[in-house]
């Protein structure tokens, strides 16, 4: 025993390092609206079909871009790198549970801010045909049958389910 009574033992840990940096680099957080069946030629447009057309919009259907899902992500990014960073420690000191639980928290603030987003009322306003067509639809929502004015309704809100399908999942390539 050394001098003082102390004893030191030396772990190698790279192994643990380098697979922990591995792991957080083969895994992605993907946040938007999962599409089960891509090619599907037939029916009601999915939520993701609908989300793709908003976001970027369609000159054809006379529907204008109203960007969600990447403005909605970048409101996120400040809070999402801090707790990646975060999540980019535990994995270098091999703490998995902490990492997992890490990347989803990442998930569900960009989910968050994403949704938010949505709720914004983004421009611009709907079209007064568009309005009526909703309080013509409406066999229940009151919401939409009071509605009469752009100023009265929320944009990429009809029902609320685009915005119930943002999601997110953690993947590895």
């Amino acid at each position: 025993m050394p001098e003082g009574g102390v004893h030191v033992t030396k772990k190698d840990r790279t192994a643990d390092i380098l697979k922990g940096i591995t792991e957080l680099a083969r895994t992605k957080v993907l946040v938007g609206i999962p599409e089960e069946n891509t090619d599907r030629q037939d029916g009601p447009a999915t939520n993701a079909l609908l989300g793709y057309v908003h976001e970027f919009g369609s000159p054809a259907r006379n529907i204008p871009p109203r960007p969600w899902l990447i403005p909605g992500a970048q409101n996120g990014l400040p809070q999402a790198l801090d707790l990646m960073k975060t999540t980019a420690q535990a994995g270098l000191s091999g703490n998995a549970t902490a990492v997992y639980r890490g990347l989803n928290a990442v998930g569900l603030t960009l989910q968050n801010t994403v949704r938010a987003r949505i709720s914004s009322n983004i421009p611009p306003p709907l079209a007064p045909s568009t309005i009526a067509n909703r309080r013509r639809r409406s066999t229940g929502s009151a919401y939409r049958r009071k509605a009469t004015t752009a100023s009265d309704t929320t944009t990429l809100i009809d029902t609320g389910q685009l915005r119930n399908s943002i999601s997110y999942t953690i993947t590895k390539s």
